[in-house]
């Protein structure tokens, strides 16, 4: 057999090769990019986790009972735990009571990085803790906590991000505070990246003030004082500016956050706007007649 006609086939062998591998490299970062629901129990291998260009396998898994629940925490059937492996190495664990439920989400930005967006809830849909976690050294670690600013002013809160455009996520957004009671917003979120030795990542809103969603949620843009409340010339200001009376209609219009602490923007009939701070606290005497509160 003629050498020349032997390497010429080897030759087109690998360009085929290459060719095919080039089509597959591309057509999984296509479906990478963005959110991937998790299922518990089922094991993933297209995502790269720690960004070394191998795709690494993910899976989560959730087990109740007594052989699941730490020392410190009581050990009843109401205890659950969920465990995440990558590589078949536990990276991350979460106990809690009340029989908590999980939802887990595999986020991938355009750059290729990718993250994993853990939300637990308690069986009365309350006490909710969500984060999104990158892998470093080994371990799943927290870079943006999304329940921090509500924690203090209201209950029922969530932030689902809902897609990813960009290295930016676009996260709809709700809670019922205490002043307002079921508010829905838009939020969206920015990956920085500090370069320094560490190359700390993170995700940071692109804005402070949100403008309220008010087509799904189950009241209108008109709000009735219930008291008496003292409005502010800026968010976090001192001095007040204006009182609403009691009985007296206004629009807010948005939910600002301004140092962890929450306010609206709200304006009056003759169109002055001013804010006023969440209530920190539900009271029996609300705020606004409107505010509806669930559960």
């Amino acid at each position: 057999m003629n050498w020349h006609n032997i390497k010429g086939k080897i030759r087109y062998a690998l360009i085929l090769s290459s060719i095919f591998v080039l089509a597959t490299t591309q057509k999984v970062k296509a479906l990478q990019c963005g959110v991937k629901e998790i299922e518990i129990g089922t094991v993933y291998n297209q995502y790269d986790l720690d960004s070394d260009g191998i795709a690494d396998t993910f899976k989560a898994a959730v087990t109740m009972g007594s052989k699941t629940a730490k020392k410190s925490i009581e050990s009843t059937e109401e205890t659950g735990t969920l465990r995440i492996y990558i590589n078949n190495d536990v990276v991350f664990e979460q106990t809690r009571n009340g029989y908590p439920y999980w939802q887990l989400s595999l986020i991938t930005l355009q750059n290729g990085r990718t993250f994993v967006d853990i939300e637990s809830t308690v069986g009365s849909d309350d006490d909710c803790m969500h984060g999104l976690y990158a892998l470093r050294n080994g371990q799943l670690e927290s870079i943006c906590d999304f329940q921090e600013p509500y924690s203090k002013y209201g209950n029922y809160y969530h932030v689902t991000i809902t897609k990813v455009s960009g290295n930016y996520l676009i996260a709809d957004a709700g809670a019922q505070f205490f002043t307002t009671g079921i508010t829905h917003w838009t939020m969206k979120f920015q990956y920085m990246i500090c370069k320094c030795q560490e190359r700390h990542e993170s995700f940071e809103r692109t804005a402070d003030s949100f403008k309220i969603r008010y087509k799904t949620m189950p009241v209108k843009n008109k709000w009735t004082a219930g008291k008496k409340l003292k409005a502010y010339k800026k968010a976090g200001s001192r001095k007040a500016v204006y009182t609403v009376k009691k009985g007296e209609t206004v629009k807010i219009n948005r939910v600002v956050f301004k140092k962890n602490k929450v306010y609206f923007q709200i304006k009056n009939r003759k169109g002055k706007t001013v804010y006023i701070p969440c209530a920190s606290k539900y009271k029996y005497k609300q705020d606004f007649k409107e505010a509806m509160f669930a559960g």
